[in-house]
């Protein structure tokens, strides 16, 4: 790749000052640069073009556009691109279904729901906020802001917040529950009979597996669902002991234990799905947990 390019901050300055023109049919009021935090501590630049009395805008991340500027060095493009991308989720936006921070305090609570992370590799985006250590992740509260057939946007909630409405941590957790149960519904299924919807050719798929994928009716953030006790309980009166194998913040798997003891190979395989298939933004832990059906509990 020839290096004869512009510096990522120059970029940057390229785009901010240069894609009015390409925005000719709309009012702009501001356009803002500034780095968005994702999950496990990974950070993009957003571009947010906000237009003239509105208060939000989409986020148009721009490492993906720099990197295809310093292989084709062709500007022009590149703003055409960004143009489009801005125009397409613009225009898809259903802003009557926003909800903003200064709502109504009762609709803002019941759109509150819970989101499991990875505690180590979020400390940093967290410390402002209310959180709950359960074993090496940490039950996060989150408001949804928007949500379609596209996907969901949200905000995390901070200590501000909640000191607003004077809840307690037990409370606010009480309420983020029960949304998030109403909201996000969990979903367990075998993983033979997922594959079979993904996959044409059934041949490849493994008959009889012993592996179940529990996630949510979405598929988004559904590992959260290992906190829904009745689903937990149900899976453990039918099975047994099992095994729930962190897959990323969308799903886990459960595996009946069968008298199975060393957990090695379960780890192992883990560790390798979390660094081959897994992203880092959608990764959980390598952890391996068990469902101890006596206790009606998870344990390390």
């Amino acid at each position: 790749m020839n290096n004869d390019h512009m510096e990522f901050s120059d970029f940057l300055n390229e785009i901010r000052d240069k894609i009015p023109d390409y925005l000719m049919q709309y009012e702009i009021e501001s356009i803002n640069i500034s780095p968005v935090s994702k999950n496990n501590g990974k950070t993009y630049t957003g571009l947010a073009i906000i237009l003239k009395g509105e208060k939000l805008a989409p986020n148009i991340y721009m490492e993906y556009y720099y990197m295809l500027y310093c292989h084709e060095k062709d500007m022009d493009h590149i703003l055409r691109l960004v143009a489009d991308e801005y125009k397409e989720a613009y225009e898809s936006m259903d802003k009557s279904q926003f909800l903003l921070m200064d709502e109504d305090e009762c609709m803002l609570k019941n759109n509150i729901f819970l989101k499991l992370v990875n505690l180590e590799k979020n400390r940093n985006q967290i410390e402002d906020c209310p959180y709950i250590e359960f074993m090496d992740l940490a039950i996060t509260f989150r408001v949804m802001v928007h949500r379609d057939v596209k996907g969901i946007a949200s905000a995390a909630l901070k200590y501000s917040d909640v000191e607003r409405w004077k809840l307690d941590i037990e409370e606010l957790y009480d309420i983020a529950h029960k949304n998030t149960l109403r909201m996000f519904p969990p979903v367990v299924k075998r993983l033979d009979a997922v594959l079979e919807e993904k996959i044409s050719d059934t041949k490849e798929i493994p008959k009889n597996s012993d592996l179940y994928i529990l996630t949510n009716a979405d598929g988004v953030n559904g590992a959260t669902c290992i906190l829904f006790d009745d689903i937990l309980r149900e899976f453990g009166e039918k099975h047994g002991g099992f095994y729930i194998l962190p897959s990323s913040i969308h799903e886990t798997l459960l595996l009946p234990a069968h008298g199975l003891e060393d957990r090695g190979e379960l780890e192992e395989m883990v560790r390798d799905i979390n660094r081959y298939v897994v992203s880092d933004m959608d990764y959980l832990s390598d952890t391996v947990y068990y469902y101890n059906p006596d206790r009606q509990k998870i344990e390390m």
